[in-house]
């Protein structure tokens, strides 16, 4: 037994991160703290004044390490790489990896446009947004500069370059066409800043402009004219944003406020650009750590690490302990000097009560669902180290599959269950190296051993994970080759392996296999799991046939090569798109001159002339 107390006594009083860890050695929690001695032996003293969620962490805590880091701000960027790595289940964990879109536009462009970006870089381009919900970007932005004859394509179009001919955005009037010098870099810009103030909020211009084409277009009987207008107008109506009573126009800031239940938390983001509500959106999340504002600091980091920062202001429900910490990681990885702030009265308090108010219910209404979600994952959990005699509980699974076709392009597929829950950001894919022919066993053997050479080296994220289950799909003599590149590597896991026809469970290729009913949750589970690494296998295949299927076709045109083949397979994605598409609409793909252009059209319209 470890006597943590000694170790305790032994912990120095420098900043850094501790990792603590179960009887299985699994990572149960990491922390950061200004002073590590102080930190840590709050968890092991007057255990009687502790909260229900702080007396759990501790009485799972069977080891612990640290890691001594030069400053507090040093802890903070440690905690947040090592919680992404070890991803512990009593830390606070941003699950949804959505980002949200932005519109960047670099300025230092000679003929700037408008592009849709899913997080915020280090440079001097402008940015709005971010645009959440059911706001369709992509069409409001295709609206707003083809009122105002703005670019969307992404040619580098410089001062000096040489003249392009006009596409056909040009020709339907959508475009000023500055690459062909149609139009002035200031009118050009004059125009750009137009479409820069509807962005910014003001969508009176667009909506006059709008609602008069569409008066005209219905006094002229032009009905199904006036219906596509009409739709625009409900399409830019998406942006509509709510005006906060007495807030100052110029004030652009990011609310979060955080609720807890004592077992669940709730977070709230609401975006206030231009004095007005943006959007607001709500996250779901399993918070056993010691208090919400360090909670709230985790979340904060997490946040920003995926979606970038806009603002210069940020209104906070509760204060951080490392405030000055988190504002030194926001300028240093968001290129921002940004004030926290903690308001107790007017306006912005009231946008934090609104804030808190919207996390509670969405709490309240998430709660319940969470508690009977985890009780399936859970008891997946419980049921199969039960009944495959695992020594935990597989937290994480990962599934082995091989596809091929013929013998050829064989590809192996890793699919990855993290609690009983899908985890497709650690899926992977292995191409067969080794192997010819259809050999499926000597793929698994292959597969296996690279799988966990990887492991030893940890150069990817997924890789360097240690699973609780390996999962094979196949039978006995699947198991035996994948057991012999196991015990080659040095390593030991659980391992076993799913038969298909009957759902055989094979967990020793000399033994019999373990028989359970369809019904039970483990059964269920590996199901899953395998059924993901199968559908992963097939979508990797269908990219592949529908590469080479274009390709192909594309080998019999003359005049176009393998560049052409590439640009043409990025512009329009499927072989039928390239079969429908006109003259003008090949011409707009990159190095497809007028000539070549008539070439594939003749070619794939043949049988029609």
């Amino acid at each position: 037994m470890i006597d943590l107390k000694a170790k305790i006594r032994d912990l120095p009083f420098n900043p850094g991160v501790y990792i603590m860890k179960n009887q299985e050695g699994d990572v149960i929690y990491v922390g950061k703290a200004k002073h590590l001695k102080n930190r840590v032996s709050q968890y092991f003293i007057n255990e009687n004044g502790k909260d229900l969620k702080t007396k759990k962490l501790v009485s799972n805590i069977y080891d612990f390490d640290y890691i001594i880091t030069n400053s507090e701000y040093d802890a903070l960027l440690l905690e947040n790489n090592l919680i992404k790595k070890y991803m512990p289940r009593f830390n606070i964990l941003l699950k949804d990896d959505k980002t949200f879109p932005y519109i960047k536009i670099n300025t230092d462009e000679t003929y700037p446009y408008p592009e849709i970006v899913r997080r915020i870089d280090k440079d001097n381009a402008k940015y709005f947004g971010p645009y959440m919900g059911s706001i369709n970007i992509r069409k409001v932005l295709r609206i707003v500069c083809g009122i105002y004859k703005i670019r969307l394509c992404k040619k580098n179009i410089k001062e000096n370059s040489k003249k392009d001919r006009a596409c056909l955005n040009y020709s339907m009037n959508k475009c000023l066409a500055p690459c062909s010098r149609e139009v002035s870099r200031e009118e050009y810009i004059e125009r750009l800043n137009k479409v820069m103030e509807f962005l910014k909020g003001n969508t009176s211009s667009i909506k006059a402009y709008l609602t008069e084409k569409m008066k005209k277009a219905s006094e002229n009987l032009n009905f199904e004219l006036a219906i596509n207008y009409r739709e625009q107008l409900e399409c830019i109506e998406q942006l509509k944003t709510v005006k906060v009573a007495s807030i100052a126009s110029n004030i652009s800031a990011d609310v979060f406020s955080i609720v807890s239940n004592g077992i669940y938390s709730a977070v709230n983001v609401t975006n206030i650009r231009n004095g007005k509500i943006n959007g607001s959106f709500n996250y779901f999340v399993q918070n056993e750590l010691m208090s919400l504002s360090e909670a709230l600091s985790s979340f904060l980091i997490q946040y920003y690490t995926l979606n970038g920062i806009a603002v210069k202001e940020i209104f906070l429900s509760h204060e951080l302990e490392s405030s000055e910490s988190v504002k030194n990681w926001l300028f240093e990885n968001c290129n921002k000097n940004v004030s926290l702030n903690y308001p107790k009265k007017g306006v912005k308090r009231k946008l934090i009560e609104m804030s808190l108010n919207n996390a509670n219910e969405y709490l309240i209404k998430h709660a319940e669902k969470a508690d009977s979600k985890k009780e399936l994952t859970l008891g997946a959990l419980k049921q199969a180290k039960e009944y495959l005699k695992l020594d935990k509980l597989p937290r994480r699974i990962e599934c082995f599959d091989i596809s091929n076709i013929s013998g050829i392009e064989k590809v192996a597929s890793m699919s990855v269950l993290i609690d009983g829950e899908k985890a497709p950001k650690y899926y992977r894919r292995f191409v067969i190296k080794t192997v010819q022919g259809a050999n499926d066993f000597q793929c698994i053997y292959e597969t296996l051993s690279r799988r966990l050479n990887e492991y030893k080296i940890k150069r990817d994220l997924s890789f360097s994970m240690a699973p609780d289950l390996i999962v094979i799909d196949g039978g006995s003599i699947q198991l035996q080759f994948a057991k012999k590149a196991m015990n080659e590597s040095g390593l030991n896991f659980n391992m076993i392996a799913l038969a298909e026809k009957n759902e055989d469970i094979y967990y020793d290729e000399n033994m019999p296999p373990i028989d359970l009913p369809n019904s039970t949750l483990t059964i269920r589970m590996l199901q899953r799991v395998r059924d993901e690494a199968h559908r992963f296998a097939i979508t990797h295949f269908r990219n592949i046939h529908r590469k080479n299927a274009l390709k192909s076709e594309l080998n019999n045109i003359e005049g176009v090569g393998e560049e052409r083949k590439k640009n043409l397979l990025k512009h329009f994605k499927t072989v039928e798109n390239i079969k429908k598409a006109t003259v003008k609409e090949l011409e707009e793909v990159d190095g497809i001159s007028t000539f070549t252009a008539n070439k594939i059209y003749d070619y794939f319209n043949k049988e029609k002339n």
